[in-house]
């Protein structure tokens, strides 16, 4: 764990140190939970004596918290696509398959160094947007239901759909040679992803505890899969040979 830790720290300061990086996480990070806060609590404001806005403003809550919680998972995608292709192109991969962590602890750093500030902004993109949507109702409540709801997406969605996205991302990034090719290869194998978290998002507030559950370890098993086909798919010996 010490090695997998190492390797996902040293990610982190790589990728936060481009200025790049920052600028593209932290702008939409900030401005769309602010912007979908303000039309939220502006929808509970005025569906005060309107019940059919009240029934659809119900519904956009889940959705609007899930593409605020998405935007972590863009930050994880980001960072995993110069996982490995970013290595190879500032010629320090072989640094890195020349120390004792094996193919799995490399991976799982990887991983772990698209995660862990992706999580940063997904939980925080999610509790700017439901504080902004509170501060913007007038003084009306939100509609709990839908707001345990959106919570419920937020705290277990997450972290797992991050953690798959970014596994997906270093796989790609392992088989790229170029940080631009990974980027542009991992949007693209994303975007199912991507689209079956909106469609939950419409249907997660209508499920059972039951259903919940059942989906939340169809999610796990999922991230273990891809952590195993991962490793098992880094390529050492290949990578080694390409650059050779």
């Amino acid at each position: 764990m010490r090695l997998v830790w190492l390797i996902a720290s040293k990610d982190i300061k790589e990728a936060f140190g481009r200025h790049a990086v920052v600028y593209r996480t932290l702008i939409p990070g900030v401005l769309l939970p602010v912007v979908y806060g303000v039309m939220t609590g502006l929808m509970v404001r005025d569906a005060t004596a309107n019940p059919r806005m009240a029934a659809h403003m119900a519904s956009q809550i889940p959705l609007f918290a899930a593409i605020v919680a998405l935007i972590g998972s863009f930050l994880a995608i980001m960072i995993a696509a110069d996982a490995v292709a970013g290595e190879k192109e500032r010629r320090t991969i072989e640094s890195l398959f020349a120390t004792p962590a094996s193919d799995l602890e490399i991976f799982a750093g990887k991983v772990l160094a698209a995660v862990v500030p992706a999580l940063a902004v997904g939980y925080g993109g999610g509790i700017l947007f439901l504080v902004v949507a509170r501060l913007c109702a007038g003084g009306h409540p939100l509609p709990l239901p839908a707001v345990l709801a959106a919570a419920k997406l937020i705290a277990m969605g997450v972290p797992l759909i991050t953690t798959m996205l970014a596994a997906l991302g270093v796989i790609v990034s392992a088989r790229c040679g170029s940080v631009q090719n990974a980027t542009q290869l991992s949007g693209l194998a994303t975007m199912p992803v991507v689209g079956g978290v909106v469609y939950l998002a419409f249907r997660v507030s209508a499920w059972s505890h039951w259903e919940l559950m059942v989906l939340l370890v169809a999610l796990v098993a999922l991230c273990v899969v891809f952590l195993l086909i991962g490793a098992k798919t880094l390529g050492r010996e290949e990578i080694i040979a390409r650059l050779e």
